[in-house]
């Protein structure tokens, strides 16, 4: 899944505190909060939290959820950008889709499948099932849950 480029949830801020003609020390007095603190959540060196997207949005008129989901939106599409982690969410895919088909740790604990690496306990699921893949339906279920 592609997800459109995102932006630091500072850059609004700041784009915000521009149209009203604030500082960021005017901002910092409004939140009640030091002046490092406004600077460092422009910067990206640190995060809302539920208390401080609910001040900025007290501040600016708008709803907490609006800061927090800016914020999200864009961790999120950092995520998407960083090739190892996608790599290990493909993984956690790959083995939850392999516990759908069969109870993996009770195969291994009964020493069904040995395989240590995903790759060869995928491999050894599709031999168990007799499939050229696991985007096949298998001709039995397994019903060694307990």
């Amino acid at each position: 899944m592609s997800v459109a480029e995102a932006f630091p949830v500072g850059e609004y801020i700041e784009e915000e505190l521009e149209a009203r003609g604030w500082s960021q020390a005017d901002f910092a007095d409004i939140l009640k909060r030091p002046a490092q603190f406004v600077s460092e959540i422009i910067s990206g060196k640190k995060e809302l939290t539920r208390e401080s997207a609910a001040q900025v949005g007290a501040a600016f008129g708008t709803s907490p959820e609006l800061w927090l989901n800016l914020q999200d939106r864009y961790l999120l599409w950092q995520q998407s950008m960083d090739e190892g982690l996608q790599k290990g969410l493909d993984d956690v895919q790959r083995r939850a889709r392999l516990n759908d088909w069969a109870p993996i740790t009770e195969l291994r604990r009964r020493g069904a499948i040995r395989g240590s690496s995903l790759e060869e306990v995928e491999a050894e699921i599709i031999e168990l099932f007799e499939v050229s893949s696991l985007e096949e339906k298998p001709v039995f279920g397994a019903a060694a849950r307990r």
